[in-house]
């Protein structure tokens, strides 16, 4: 029998975290809220996002407290109140439509689900809480194709734990071993997904061509490859 379900990854995924980022830049430098110009600001915002992801790797920051300690971790870099930056994150959100957009994407995600598969959302939360993704997600359009949506700040639990994907397991009612996992990162997606007996298909757009990397990891460079491996998955 063929899987039952794929889970997409979401920043860099299916969306574009840079384009944020450089909305948020562009939001507090010509509001006059930092003194900083729009590329330093920029700059800043991929300090703090790194720092808090290596933390995060090395196991030092745990999921409740991702989300508020980076919210006060970039605060503090920029120069301004937690607050002021809540204030900033809510303007930015409450205007981005699909600017963020991966091209491929939500073609990808609609072929998924119209093969008869359920589809799932796993992300890990950082900056902005997961109410903010899943608004992007239903403005462009992604969120009609998908079943359920499990992120670390909901769940308390952060990729690459399993826990996180059988709590969306758990919600779709599937079998983690006849699932397939599409996400951009090593560590969170691909041994995350492994570690669930999950397949995993990696997006590096290094690669050139779909590639069988390992036994259950493919290798692709954009996600619109994904659609040829999950439909002979679902084939099998």
């Amino acid at each position: 029998m063929g899987i039952e379900f794929v889970s997409f990854d979401v920043w860099n995924t299916l969306l574009d975290i840079s384009t944020v980022f450089r909305f948020i830049a562009h939001e507090l430098t010509s509001q006059g809220y930092v003194k900083m110009d729009e590329e330093a600001t920029l700059k800043t915002i991929y300090r703090v996002y790194e720092k808090m992801r290596d933390m995060k790797r090395r196991e030092e920051i745990q999921a409740p407290e991702l989300l508020p300690r980076s919210q006060y971790e970039l605060a503090n870099a920029l120069g301004i109140s937690r607050n002021l930056l809540l204030r900033v994150l809510s303007q930015v959100f409450g205007r981005l439509g699909t600017e963020p957009l991966i091209p491929g994407a939500l073609e990808t995600v609609k072929f998924t689900k119209e093969l008869g598969l359920k589809v799932g959302i796993v992300g890990n939360v950082m900056i902005w809480p997961s109410a903010y993704t899943r608004l992007v997600l239903e403005r462009t359009g992604i969120s009609r194709y998908v079943d359920e949506q499990v992120y670390s700040d909901e769940c308390r639990v952060l990729k690459p734990y399993r826990a996180i994907f059988y709590t969306l397991c758990r919600s779709l009612d599937v079998d983690c071993s006849r699932g397939v996992h599409v996400g951009n990162s090593l560590v969170d997606d691909v041994a995350g997904a492994l570690a669930c007996n999950m397949i995993a298909i990696w997006i590096n757009t290094e690669l050139k061509d779909v590639e069988v990397i390992a036994n259950r990891i493919y290798g692709i460079p954009k996600i619109e490859l994904a659609k040829e491996i999950i439909e002979k998955l679902a084939r099998k």
